[in-house]
């Protein structure tokens, strides 16, 4: 049993020493037993500089009080209710820049101790990412031009209130459709020529044309 033991330590280390992610282990005293390169990346610290330390080095100030007391909690209860898989934590750097995180965590038994060994990704650009995505939605959604986007084959892939009100289809009737049923009959062939300029990266110019609102009426845009 020792010897699978060393075998499944030396196992985690390779792959953590290889691994893009922060890996940590910790004891039930939140001592840092081991950190992979990915983490001293992460955190700024060198191994040396954690290892020994108490995890709470790696925390925000204001989150370090709770840290043991949630440790103790958890050792006391098992576990119940509580959920360790990609957990969104904010992290510190040496520099004092806070992070966001997100955070799987496991935990077993190794000579009458529990270890506890983290998985941990910095999530600062995908959050940056989502919160930009978020406020061009804000803006697509207020603007009072109908805006709308679609595939290089003309399927609608979003609709926004400005372009309901001007072709009087809601985004549930549109969207998945084809954008011909915006096109009169005499305009198809310069929505084909349309799409395949774009399809070879052409940048397309502001242009008067015509389309067909969900009534049969056109409107000149």
């Amino acid at each position: 049993a020792q010897e699978m033991m060393k075998q499944s330590e030396t196992l985690y280390r390779t792959i953590a020493e290889t691994a893009s992610d922060t890996f940590l282990t910790i004891d039930q005293t939140s001592t840092i037993l081991f950190v992979n390169q990915a983490a001293e990346r992460t955190f700024g610290y060198s191994a040396d500089e954690m290892i020994g330390q108490k995890l709470t080095m790696l925390m925000p100030e204001e989150l370090r009080p709770m840290h043991l007391p949630g440790v103790e909690r958890y050792l006391t209860t098992g576990g119940r209710g509580m959920s360790w898989h990609a957990v969104e934590f904010p992290g510190r750097h040496k520099n004092g820049r806070v992070f966001p995180l997100e955070i799987s965590i496991g935990d077993f038994v190794q000579d009458g101790q529990r270890i506890f060994t983290g998985i941990a990704r910095d999530i600062w650009e995908r959050k940056r990412t989502e919160v930009a995505l978020a406020q061009h939605a804000a803006i697509i959604e207020s603007s009072q031009d109908a805006i709308y986007s679609k595939t290089l084959e003309g399927i609608v892939t979003s609709w926004n209130k400005a372009a309901e009100l001007l072709f009087g289809y809601s985004a549930d009737e549109i969207v998945g459709k084809d954008v011909r049923l915006l096109v009169p009959a005499d305009r198809l062939d310069e929505e084909r020529k349309i799409l395949m300029r774009v399809g070879r990266g052409e940048r397309l110019a502001s242009y008067e044309t015509v389309r067909r609102r969900k009534n049969a009426s056109l409107v000149d845009v």
